[in-house]
């Protein structure tokens, strides 16, 4: 860091007001000591604090009272001094003389706190810093001014050359202590022209009052004019105003600044007013025609008098205001009359025309400021407050003094600055920091303070090469700024320390400046239908607008021509191979900043500047990654339905975030398949916006100015690549690690390096910006109003969702998300040296896409219109995908979208699924108003709204329940499901009803979840009614939902009739359906929720491949769902197969009675050490795999194959209806809710705990008695069983609770898998997320209850609880006998810990049940499909969907702000760590799954709570 310029020096270490012999002056009290403090960076608190980064603070710390080595108003030899700051500063120590001060940190004052340090002194040595952490470095300078070694405050002058400090008061020659020369020099008839003879008087010392600048006064001295008088026109007066004493700036931040950037220019420069009048003048700027400033004229120049308004315009000159404050009841009239020749107007204006038209948005305040000036219009007044002979103005002098008090109040006290030299390095030298950082810019020239005598002035005023170039090359009329010379020159001399020349940013910012479009920049096209081109009889072809040279900026070459785009894209490739062109960090025509780019990547930006090398790494895994075939089209589309539900989106849409969102996610899990997404959705939007634009404008700036202003933007978007880093090297790092060996990958760090960048490049610019880019033009088509673009867009377009595949098309077609394909033909600097320009030397040649693809010659007479065309015609000459850029003796090099299928599928999927009927404008009928512009982005981002259709919950129980044999056109019409009977309908619609509805509103956070109000004590016990088939009763009443009435009424409606429950013979089969899922999902209604999938069971070949081994049965036992299940062979097991040491019984369920035609649930399977299966008995007959024996088909038509299917889809059913249902729902939530309303207060703290995991439990326990599992219902319809066997399925459970209340932990160990066997992720995870929840009970509870003293068993309501749970349990039940506060803490942890991770691992089966073959809970027997699989019928299979459908709803999620429930100050500190703590956890869970999906196993997602509810609601 840079010292310090200047210390205030000397201080003052006197204590209270000065006395008799102090050296400090009298009659004033002073402070103890008054430092300078630099603040590193800025921040504003409630009371303004430092409310701007200002790079010097004056600070005056009074500490009289604490000062303990001053006596008598005298400083010793040793001393020991204490003040306070706010805030954290930074800046380093200026040079002491002859004082030693060490700074001892005594607390740190972090953020806007207050803090303290104390700066101790002894009489010797160098200045020394302890404790270099404490962030302040103090800036003393102490001068002993006598034995005493006290010293002055307020230094009346001081003289630093080139600088002189001084009191305002100090401008008047007659109060400068004798021996010093005055600051300021005074215009008089010896030092300046006789102006005064022309009618124009200087003369003086001139005051800039109400400038809102920190500059104070100027001086004429020295002016010199071109004539005498008016006669022969305007008069010049030249005035040096950049020689010593010319010129006084505030001492305060922002005067320091200009006095130092003012030193980067000669002091002999000139300042030229030019007057027309007496009475008129004006100052020139070149700031008229700078974009964003546009002044409106050049600074006028007005003297005061009556009317001034009236000649000039009231905005140059304001007769009424000019008043003197220091003159009572003195008009502005008075001062004109009396001082006629001593005020002048120095407005300055800005061309309100002008800035109407722009359409850059105004950084601070973008809506108030849109099409108006971003400055306000000002004006000063220029007074004289000095006469020429030196003596005081008799009015304006004492304003001044007042205008100048110091902080004590002393009038003409406040410190000024002015030049007292006129030594050029001097000055620059003394300028520091500033005049580096001008140098760094580029602002000040190629300037040589040496050469000051040597070479005339005017060739060393900064800028004076550009002005030379624009006077001789530019304004050549009528070829005004408009020749390849004018342009040439502006490269080489407008250097302002932008990355790119001038020509390049001049033709690329009139885009977005004046809103014109692509054709007509590229074509001079101001007919947009046209694009430029016009038909050539003669020749038959379009012309106009094939080529353009020298744009973007000189010595590049446009092509719009689509053959030969078409052919010069097919030669690239090669050559981009073999080194004949170059490519860098550019996207289309734009020429993107690179220091947003981590350093480790060489060269820093997108993968098409990568090397040959470099690409031929990364191009591959793209390739792999972003190809999609008909599975991954049929996920997309699944996926967009999903993400375009009423569940999802509520209530509105926003085109494009939400759109880049999907997208984002999409391609997030292609590349890291398991992974949980590190980088939130609304942040990544945000900075992909950001990003976008800020790599575009900033390379108008400087990388440090880039950096210092945008370092936010680009710290997010460098943390995001970190998170992909590190991704990549769980999942590909050994894989780079081999080609690093070869260094295939330099210059950049590594080659995971390498593939981060291309992956982040994917996901942020490529097709992560494009496909939604191409999606939401398409929606603006769709539903903008479009009619002010004539015949371009049709209106009211009707999409066609059976083929949306060329509407997507033509929208990539007419609005290009991709505009350029660059290369340089002559390398800019930039190839070779990484310090380089990124244009300067080289010569670029870019293909057009954006227009090639509106070329009439390929496209036909409407090329410039919106159009959707056959398929066969954007298959033939659509080029937006760069098709042609492939060779095929360079595979690796191929420059052509490496996600083409996966763009066109995405679009596909989102046109195919969009329900063009439901969205709309927020009024209604009305057109979205939202423009367009032949230019990226090419419309304004605007919202669609869910338009209003079926709310109220009782008009669609109407519908539902007396309307429904009216609207069959809902309910299902595919062939082979003519077997559902109106029964499933019925559900499918209610389910359709509610999900969009009912249920999302409110939209549940953890906002809605209410503090209880509910006192059985007052409204008496809460009712219950028998759950459907189970032993079990649930509660009637729900507290944290006021719409449970409607809620009970949907419940009646789709429980009603059971109606017939029939036999495996009529309920279909899947004939020759291919893909049975799709079928069945599509007849749903309602999108099929992708968060019921936690790890999708899709790659056949490895879960369920007979030839090598069972994996499938495998994992879905040990790594998924089956895991508590698994125990050690039990010891009186005579039928195990020989090697197994581990099994799965579910044997105990063949003894439930089933319905005609399905095949028994159950079977008994088993496994070795290592977990491979080595057997099913099934049916008293054991079964073994394929690969180990040979299982044909046996007298029933079952062997291997057949009995697995049976096996899983028994272990899902058996896990659904007793480890879900009847533990995790009704025995531990329900029981716990219900208990805990009837026996404790609203405000018990142990209610409030359990508060934030009840919301809904009650309403869709409830559900589950009406539509669940009553005789008839949803279960009973899904799997094999009768209703007696449904029945007898719940009473097993109920017989065997004796674990129910065993801790996670407990059960874990009761297993028996010994360490060194196969791995269960449950434990791993399950028993560290336990043991979080524990922590969290123990804690919640410690704030309220004495552990030692047991004063949970003294607490009576609590007493009553264990009373009620205890009620509720089966004789085998193993509930705690005795109340204590560790078993209390035992049950509330296993009832959270059930309710979340519980939930998940034993509710969310989606991936499990959604193929019919692979998991069905009622297998038909001896039927087999077309590709000879074992499956459950198509009723069933309907069923077992809308099962888990009728129940997968929004809800609360586990990581939130629960705090609100709680009045406990403690409970709630408690579940702020617990979030903590939760938040490590799921960091720890994420990479144990990158590691498992590594390592060629599955993602583990039951513990992952990002996904996690806080309660069992579903």
């Amino acid at each position: 860091m840079a010292t310090m310029m200047r210390a205030l020096a000397p201080l003052c270490l006197v204590a209270g007001a000065a006395g008799a012999g102090s050296p400090c002056p009298t009659g004033r009290a002073y402070p103890s000591v008054e430092v300078h403090l630099n603040r590193a960076y800025g921040y504003e608190d409630a009371d303004g604090w430092w409310n701007n980064p200002d790079p010097y603070v004056d600070a005056v710390l009074n500490s009289e009272a604490r000062r303990t080595a001053v006596h008598g108003g005298t400083m010793h030899a040793a001393f020991d001094h204490v003040f306070c700051f706010q805030g954290m500063v930074s800046v380093q120590a200026y040079q002491v003389d002859g004082m030693t001060f060490t700074l001892l940190d005594e607390d740190h004052g972090k953020d806007d706190h207050l803090g303290t340090f104390r700066l101790a002194g002894a009489a010797t040595g160098d200045l020394t810093l302890r404790d270099g952490s404490a962030r302040l470095d103090v800036s003393v300078r102490v001068v002993p001014a006598s034995d005493a070694a006290a010293v002055a405050l307020h230094p009346d002058y001081e003289e630093a050359d080139p600088v002189v400090y001084y009191p305002a008061s100090y401008v008047l020659g007659a109060n400068v202590p004798a021996g010093k020369t005055p600051p300021m020099a005074v215009g008089s008839s010896a030092n300046m022209d006789n102006a005064k003879a022309a009618g124009l008087d200087f003369e003086g010392i001139w005051w800039m009052s109400d400038n809102p600048v920190a500059e104070e006064l100027v001086s004429f001295a020295g002016a010199r004019m071109n004539a005498t008088s008016f006669a022969q026109g305007p008069i010049d007066l030249a005035v040096p105003m950049a020689r010593a004493g010319m010129w006084s700036w505030l001492t305060d931040t922002v005067g320091d600044i200009l006095r130092r950037y003012y030193s980067t220019g000669s002091p002999d420069d000139l300042k030229h007013f030019t007057f027309e009048s007496t009475e008129r003048g004006s100052i020139s700027t070149g700031l008229t025609n700078v974009p964003l400033v546009w002044v409106k004229d050049n600074f006028p120049f007005v003297k005061y008098s009556h009317d001034c308004d009236e000649k000039y315009g009231s905005e140059y000159c304001n007769p009424t205001k000019c008043a003197s404050t220091s003159a009572p009841g003195t008009t502005c009239a008075d001062l004109i009359d009396q001082y006629p020749d001593d005020m002048w107007s120095r407005p300055t204006v800005f061309d309100k025309e002008r800035w109407a038209a722009n359409k850059v948005p105004c950084p601070w305040a973008p809506i108030s400021n849109w099409g108006r000036p971003w400055w306000p219009d000002t004006t000063y007044t220029l007074k004289r407050i000095v006469m020429a002979d030196g003596s005081p103005h008799p009015v304006f002098w004492n304003e001044w003094l007042e205008h100048t008090k110091d902080k004590n109040g002393a009038p003409g006290g406040k410190m000024l600055q002015s030049y007292m030299s006129n030594d050029w390095c001097e000055r620059m030298d003394a300028a520091g920091w500033v005049s580096s950082l001008v140098d760094a810019l580029g602002m000040g020239g190629d300037v040589d303070c040496t050469a000051q005598e040597e070479a005339p002035w005017w060739t060393r005023i900064p800028g004076y090469a550009l002005t030379e170039c624009v006077t001789g090359e530019c304004l050549t009329w009528p070829n005004v700024f408009s020749t390849g010379e004018c342009w040439q020159c502006l490269d080489k001399t407008a250097n302002f320390g932008q990355q790119l020349p001038a020509s390049y940013m001049t033709d690329m910012l009139q885009f977005p400046v004046t809103g014109k479009g692509y054709a007509e920049g590229w074509c001079g096209a101001e007919d947009a239908a046209t694009g430029g081109w016009h038909f050539n009889a003669t020749t038959g072809a379009y012309e106009g607008c094939a080529t353009t040279e020298d744009f973007p900026g000189m010595g590049s070459t446009s092509v719009q021509l689509w053959a030969t785009v078409k052919a010069k894209m097919q030669e690239m490739v090669g050559r981009f191979a073999e080194g004949e062109i170059w490519r860098g960090n550019e996207l289309g025509f734009i020429i993107s900043n690179e220091v947003f780019w981590p350093e480790e990547l060489q060269p820093r930006g997108v993968l098409l500047g990568a090397s040959p090398s470099q690409h031929g790494v990364v191009r591959p895994y793209l390739d792999e990654w972003f190809t999609c075939d008909a599975a991954c089209a049929a996920g997309l589309t699944e996926s967009a339905r999903q993400w375009q539900s009423e569940g999802a989106r509520p209530e509105k849409m926003a085109i494009q975030a939400d759109v880049k969102k999907w997208v984002f996610v999409e391609n997030f899990k292609r590349v890291f398949p398991g992974a949980q997404n590190p980088i939130d959705l609304d942040e990544f939007v945000e900075n992909q916006g950001s990003m976008t634009t800020l790599s575009t404008i900033t390379q108008l700036l400087p990388d440090r100015v880039t950096t210092a202003l945008f370092g936010g933007k680009i710290g997010v978007f460098r943390a995001n690549y970190e998170k992909v880093l590190n991704l990549v090297q769980v999942y590909y790092g050994a894989e780079m690690a081999e080609k690093d060996a070869v260094k295939a990958c330099a210059p950049s760090k590594s080659c995971a390096h390498q593939l981060a960048g291309g992956i982040v490049d994917a996901l942020y610019f490529a097709g992560g910006l494009s496909v939604p880019s191409a999606i939401s033009t398409g929606m603006w088509v769709l539903y903008a109003d479009t009619s002010a673009y004539g015949d371009m867009f049709p209106q009211d377009h009707q999409l066609d969702r059976q083929d949306p595949r060329a509407f997507f098309y033509e929208s990539m077609r007419f609005f290009a998300p991709v505009v350029g394909l660059p290369w340089w033909e002559v390398a800019p600097e930039r190839a070779t040296d990484p310090a380089g320009s990124q244009y300067a030397g080289g010569s670029r040649y870019v293909l057009n896409l954006a227009l090639a693809n509106k070329d009439p010659n390929a496209w036909g007479a409407d090329a410039h219109q919106f159009r959707v065309r056959p398929l066969e015609q954007y298959h033939e000459y659509f080029i937006g995908f760069a098709d042609f850029a492939e060779n095929a003796t360079y595979p690796t090099q191929a420059r052509s979208c490496p996600g083409k299928t996966l763009a066109l599928a995405m679009g596909e999927a989102w046109f195919g699924v969009l329900d063009q009927e439901v969205w709309g404008s927020k009024n209604g009928a009305e057109k979205v108003q939202s423009g367009y512009k032949e230019q990226t982005p090419f419309v304004d981002e605007f919202d669609l709204h869910r338009r209003t259709g079926i709310v109220a919950s009782g008009i669609w129980r109407t519908i539902v329940s007396s309307v429904l044999e009216d609207v069959t056109h809902w309910l299902p019409t595919f062939d082979s499901m003519d077997a559902v009977d109106f029964k499933g309908k019925v559900l499918a619609v209610v389910h359709q009803f509610e999900t969009e509805k009912m249920w999302p509103h409110p939209a549940p956070d953890a906002r809605y979840i209410r503090t209880p109000h509910y006192d059985a004590k007052e409204d008496g016990a809460v009712g219950t009614m028998k759950c459907g088939l189970t032993p079990l009763s649930v509660p009637t009443m729900d507290e944290t939902w006021e719409e449970w009435a409607d809620y009970q009424a949907e419940g009646a409606v789709a429980g009603g009739d059971g109606g017939d429950v029939s036999g495996a013979a009529s309920s279909g089969w899947w004939g020759g359906v291919e893909n049975r899922t799709a079928a069945i999902i599509a007849e749903l209604l309602v999108p099929f929720d992708d968060d019921l999938m936690l790890v999708p069971w899709t790659d056949a070949g490895k879960y369920n491949a007979d030839g090598v081994r069972d994996r499938g049965l495998e994992d879905f036992v040990f790594r998924g769902i089956g895991q508590h299940r698994v125990q050690r062979v039990a010891l009186d097991d005579a039928d195990a197969p020989a090697g197994a040491k581990y099994a799965v019984y579910l044997g105990v369920m063949e003894g439930l009675e089933t319905r005609e035609g399905f095949e028994k649930l159950g079977g008994d399977a088993y496994f070795t050490a290592g977990g491979e299966a080595v057997g099913i008995r099934y049916q008293g007959k054991l079964y073994r795999p394929h690969h180990t024996h040979a299982s044909p088909q046996d007298a029933e038509g079952r062997d291997w194959q057949h009995v697995r299917t049976v096996f899983q889809g028994s272990l899902s059913a058996l896990i659904t209806v007793w480890d879900h249902l009847y533990d995790v729902h009704l025995a531990s939530a329900s029981h716990v809710l219900h208990s805990v309303m009837d026996t404790l207060r609203p405000d018990h703290p142990v209610r409030r705990l359990t508060t934030p995991h009840s919301f809904r439990t009650n309403s869709i326990n409830h559900k589950a008695a009406y539509s669940l599992v009553g005789e008839g219902e949803l279960v009973h319809r899904a799997t094999a069983l009768t209703a007696d066997g449904l029945k007898a399925a719940f009473d097993v459970r109920r017989a065997g609770e004796g674990d129910l209340w065993s801790t996670p932990s407990a059960k874990m160990a009761a297993q028996g898998v010994e360490a060194g066997d196969v791995a269960l992720p449950l434990h791993e995870d399950g028993k560290e997320f336990f043991e979080v929840v524990a922590k969290y009970v123990r804690a919640s509870l410690a704030s309220v209850y004495d552990y030692g003293a047991n004063a949970c068993g003294a607490d009576a309501e609590l007493v009553a609880f264990f009373e009620a749970m205890r009620a509720k349990q089966d004789a085998s039940s193993n509930f705690p006998a005795a109340l204590t506060c560790e078993t209390l803490e035992d049950v509330l942890s296993i009832f959270i810990y059930q309710s979340t991770a519980g939930h998940v691992h034993h509710g969310s089966l989606g991936a499990e049940i959604v193929d019919p073959c692979h998991a069905p809970w009622a297998v038909v027997k001896g039927k087999r499909t077309d590709d000879g699989k074992s499956c459950g019928a198509p009723r069933t299979f309907f069923m077992q969907l809308v099962t888990f459908m009728f129940t997968d709803f929004e809800v609360p999620e586990l990581l939130d702000d629960y705090t609100h429930l709680f009045d406990v100050q403690g409970q709630q500190a408690a579940w702020g760590q617990f979030q903590a703590d939760l938040g490590a956890f799921r960091t720890t869970v994420d990479v144990r799954n990158a590691a498992r999906v590594a390592a060629g196993g599955r993602a583990f997602r039951s513990f992952d709570v990002s996904i996690m509810h806080a309660g069992v609601s579903i």
